[in-house]
C-alpha cells in the first residue's frame, strides 16, 4: 500500500493518478480518495460509473485498470459535507475495509 498525502495543490491528484494508472499496469493496486471535501480524483481518472454496492460490500469503479473509490461516489455534489473527527474517520475507515479491492481469483 501507498500512501500519497496533500494539502490543496492539485498537482498531488496528477501524480497519484498518474502512479495509480503505472501501478495496475504491474497489477500492483487502485486508488482510495480520501478527500471528502474535494472529489477531484475520479474526474481526473475519467470515471463514468458508480462503484457497485452489494450488501456491505463496495466494489470500486475500473477506470484504466485502476480499482477507484471515493468520498464524490457516496455524496450529492450541491451537499456541504462538514464531517470532522469520528465521522471522517469512520467514512474512510468504511471505504478501506468494506471494499472488494482485488479481481484476482485463487484456486
Amino acid at each position: 500500500m501507498l500512501g500519497i498525502s496533500s494539502g490543496k495543490a492539485e498537482w498531488q491528484v496528477s501524480v497519484t493518478v498518474n502512479l495509480a494508472i503505472a501501478l495496475a499496469q504491474a497489477a500492483l493496486g487502485g486508488v482510495l480518495d480520501a478527500d471528502v471535501y474535494g472529489f477531484s480524483l475520479p474526474k481526473m481518472l475519467g470515471a463514468t460509473n458508480d462503484p457497485i454496492v452489494l450488501g456491505d460490500t463496495v466494489i470500486p469503479t475500473l477506470v484504466h485498470g485502476v480499482r477507484c473509490l471515493s468520498m464524490g461516489y457516496f455524496v450529492d455534489d450541491a451537499q456541504p459535507v462538514i464531517w470532522r473527527g469520528p465521522m471522517l474517520h469512520k467514512a474512510i475507515e468504511q471505504l478501506v475495509t468494506e471494499a472488494w479491492w482485488t479481481s484476482r481469483t485463487f484456486s
